[in-house]
């Protein structure tokens, strides 16, 4: 996860939801005016539908990666793993069996209850999609989902890395105070924080490793790395401490 700041702003960033390394470049074009303009950009995205009926209720966009698929909620998101094993597919007397798979949740501990669920970036594509009624609806997906003032001064963007990994920055405004966050996973029996800033859990299917924490600033038009770490709270939730000087 990454936190990124201007001068007046933070970014905080999940480099990857398994983790893979790879160096990420910074926006070059950065506007020490502009807070958005410090957030990092792919060529390559995945795509985020949202629900018109096509989906669960209560679902307001879904995307899937060859890694996870994850269904975002106005209160919560939930990510799901399942096993990849083409020819585990079938019994041996070719009936269908039933695939393993792992589902958890990530949520927020006294999140804005009127949080602002938004799609951005949309494809020039049109998608036809058709609800329980068989209802045609034609949208075009999105490159991200936002969560708009998820906490005072602060946005939580998905969005993809360019390799089909699913990625998230937390977006902190100046003044706007970092130590708000406290997230929650729900559904392993343990989530670790890892010696390299990471968070990970065991599933029935493996290890699914969150990518590295990094947060950062631009400063003078450079990106500057600010320190950061885990805080595992007594509650079971995640919070972040950060250099003092940011």
């Amino acid at each position: 996860m990454r936190i990124n700041y201007l001068s007046n702003c933070l970014l905080l960033t999940l480099i990857s939801l398994f983790s893979f390394s790879q160096s990420v470049s910074a926006n070059i074009n950065a506007n020490p005016t502009d807070p958005e303009s410090i957030l990092k950009k792919y060529k390559e995205n995945i795509q985020f539908h949202k629900n018109v009926g096509q989906f669960q209720d209560g679902v307001l966009f879904q995307t899937s990666t060859p890694l996870v698929q994850a269904r975002f909620y106005k209160d919560k998101i939930l990510f799901g793993v399942v096993e990849k094993d083409e020819n585990m597919k079938k019994n041996d007397d070719d009936t269908p069996r039933e695939i393993n798979g792992f589902v958890w949740e990530m949520s927020f501990d006294g999140m804005n209850p009127n949080v602002e669920v938004i799609g951005r970036d949309e494809f020039s594509t049109e998608f036809i999609h058709f609800d329980a009624q068989s209802n045609e609806t034609r949208l075009k997906a999105n490159r991200e989902v936002w969560y708009r003032q998820i906490y005072p001064g602060i946005d939580l963007r998905f969005y993809s890395r360019g390799d089909g990994k699913l990625e998230y920055d937390y977006v902190v405004a100046a003044e706007a105070d970092a130590n708000q966050i406290k997230l929650k996973i729900i559904g392993p029996d343990e989530v670790m924080i890892t010696e390299d800033q990471a968070l990970a859990f065991n599933t029935p299917l493996g290890l699914v490793k969150q990518g590295s924490l990094y947060s950062y600033q631009f400063q003078n038009g450079k990106e500057v790395e600010i320190a950061s770490a885990y805080i595992k709270n007594d509650d079971g939730s995640f919070s972040f401490e950060l250099d003092k000087n940011y």
